[in-house]
């Protein structure tokens, strides 16, 4: 929700005036509530030693701790009456009116704004919110940038494409198998990869789609194999939980048969 305030323009001294009177009618306030609250305490522990239900140790700290804060109220004051002594009483009354305004700003909002003021502060957040969206381009999911088609301060139309994505956990490999062997080849069907640039470590993979058509083996597709025959290409998913296969290695793929 939007915070609501209010601006006033003032002169540079006047605003150094208020300022420094709000410090030190806080920092009074303050000192005030603390010299009431220990001198209350000092009160408790003195009638309960006085029942010896506590030690007199304690009774002495609370009673320390009482003047503690009778001199730090006493200093604020002195803070206060020197500002108030130095400055004209104008000038005094017009901090004075600056603080009386703060706090009624504060008492507003703590009492709460009234219902349409909090509505219109939604709809300006709502609104704010959806023109930051648009300024944000999100991948559905994790991936890796392979290519960024803009550069900055271009201007990018609807539905213009901006970059090119790898997602992370869609790494796979593309397989050619002769048209004599496909049928021993299924969906689902079990797998196992290496990779050169990862060494001897076999990865599990899994028959994910098998081309409907045949095709002329690919010229930068290297195969025991002759390429005059036709074949069908066949795409296997890689299980890399650890992301070590990236696009673009070369790899052998072992299918397995049925047990």
């Amino acid at each position: 929700m939007h915070k609501l305030s209010v601006v006033i323009p003032v002169y540079q001294d006047e605003l150094s005036i208020a300022q420094t009177f709000i410090t030190l009618k806080t920092e009074l306030d303050r000192a005030a509530a603390d010299e009431t609250r220990t001198r209350l305490d000092f009160q408790r522990y003195d009638a309960l030693a006085q029942k010896d239900l506590v030690s007199k140790q304690q009774r002495d700290t609370a009673e320390a701790n009482w003047k503690m804060a009778v001199a730090e109220k006493q200093n604020a004051q002195h803070k206060l009456s020197e500002l108030q002594r130095g400055y004209r009483p104008e000038e005094i009354a017009s901090a004075e009116a600056r603080y009386a305004q703060a706090q009624a700003t504060l008492e507003k909002v703590q009492r709460g704004n009234r219902r349409e003021d909090v509505e219109a502060a939604q709809a300006a957040l709502a609104y704010d919110e959806a023109r930051f969206r648009e300024r944000q381009v999100l991948a559905p999911t994790a991936a890796t940038v392979e290519v960024l088609d803009v550069r900055p301060g271009d201007l990018i139309s609807p539905n213009t494409p901006v970059a090119t994505l790898l997602e992370r956990d869609q790494i796979y490999v593309r397989i050619y198998i002769p048209e004599t062997e496909i049928y021993r080849i299924h969906i689902g069907q079990k797998a196992q990869i290496t990779v050169d640039s990862v060494g001897k470590q076999v990865f599990d993979g899994a028959v994910e789609q098998i081309n409907q058509q045949a095709e002329f083996l690919p010229r930068n597709v290297q195969t025991r194999e002759e390429r005059v025959h036709q074949v069908f290409g066949v795409k296997i998913r890689i299980d890399d939980a650890s992301h070590r296969v990236l696009a673009g290695m070369a790899a052998d793929v072992k299918l397995l048969g049925e047990k």
